[in-house]
């Protein structure tokens, strides 16, 4: 039988965001703000760490500006956690939350990775390699683009990152140039992350179709076909050879992609906010009814059928979700425990994700 926890924040309404699960306590961004205003509106935001066995929140930290909130995903490396804001990275003790460093910038469009030990910032335009101990800028280059639109990523020895200007662009691990570039063809974003399996290089895009390079000959292995402007998303299921495209708004659908061809396995016209591997047989998602609720649902990998729902919330979402749920509402699996952020003031924690199926 599947046990089921739930965290409650009741010091006023907030949406909890980007949550990572450290040993028995679970890191949370909570963006606290009123429950009739817009769901991009803060008022302030704080960092806390809770365990999950006492719900006792072990630190909190309070963002320094007023209305500045956590814009992308925390990242936890060694004793630390960094995390970009609208006007810092800031670097935490992961033992008590206290502020290791911080350094004001003015930030837009941000997503951070940790590759050997260094922070890589895509901020706009420009890739800045920071210092993870002092958060010293170690070198930038800025790109002729409109906008960086991924995290920079690493793999087999060479860095990537996709842009808004329809390619994923790979430059030097050493000065930062240009090497290579994979193009989509139009004017549109990326939007995704490349990820890998063996030497190929895949990515959904905003553009009328995904795409999957060989990275030995840098060619277009195939592209499978999608709504142009559709918003995208993916997963990577390496060990059964799937890849998992997300399309959002125009229309609503998940599609199973055979790696090795580009064939399609299946499509079915699911609204996802997030999507996750479960285990060999099941991936876990964040939907949307046609009742306008979201919900959590298990999916049979080779059908795409949903077997089973479960996390339900009774919160009811009103027409400021019809689109997608705010930044950070996502789902996290670990070996043995499910985190979800899903719903205002509450975090979801599956403790036996084994028998969910």
């Amino acid at each position: 039988m599947t046990t089921s926890e739930k965290i409650v924040i009741d010091e006023g309404f907030c949406y909890p965001s980007f949550p990572i699960l450290d040993n028995g306590d679970v890191f949370v961004c909570l963006r606290f703000t009123e429950p009739d205003l817009s769901e991009h509106i803060c008022k302030y935001s704080e960092i806390r760490l809770i365990n999950i066995e006492t719900k006792i929140v072990k630190w909190n930290c309070s963002l320094k500006d007023e209305g500045d909130y956590v814009t992308s995903k925390p990242i936890l490396h060694k004793n630390k956690y960094y995390i970009t804001t609208n006007n810092y990275i800031i670097a935490l003790n992961k033992n008590d939350g206290s502020i290791v460093w911080q350094i004001k910038y003015k930030l837009w469009i941000t997503n951070i990775n940790i590759i050997d030990d260094l922070i890589y910032l895509c901020n706009d335009k420009e890739i800045k390699v920071i210092n993870c101990e002092n958060g010293k800028t170690i070198k930038s280059k800025k790109y002729r683009v409109k906008w960086l639109d991924s995290k920079v990523v690493k793999h087999n020895n060479r860095l990537f990152v996709s842009t808004s200007n329809s390619k994923i662009i790979e430059v030097n691990i050493d000065t930062l140039e240009i090497e290579n570039e994979f193009k989509y063809s139009g004017g549109w974003a990326i939007a995704s992350t490349p990820i890998f399996t063996n030497n190929l290089m895949l990515s959904n895009s905003y553009a009328s179709y995904a795409s999957c390079f060989d990275l030995t000959t840098n060619e277009t292995l195939w592209r499978t076909n999608k709504q142009v402007g559709a918003e995208p998303k993916q997963l990577l299921d390496e060990d059964n050879q799937l890849f998992f495209i997300v399309e959002i708004l125009q229309v609503y659908r998940l599609s199973a992609i055979t790696i090795k061809n580009g064939k399609k396995l299946w499509t079915q016209e699911y609204h996802i906010q997030d999507l996750k591997n479960l285990n060999d047989k099941s991936i876990i998602g964040l939907l949307k009814n046609k009742n306008g609720q979201y919900f959590i649902g298990i999916i049979n990998k080779r059908d795409g059928i949903i077997e089973k729902e479960i996390c339900s919330t009774k919160y009811n979402f009103d027409k400021r979700f019809e689109y997608r749920l705010w930044k950070g509402a996502e789902i996290c699996v670990y070996k043995e425990k499910i985190i979800i952020t899903y719903s205002p003031n509450e975090i979801f924690i599956i403790m036996n994700k084994n028998n969910i199926t």
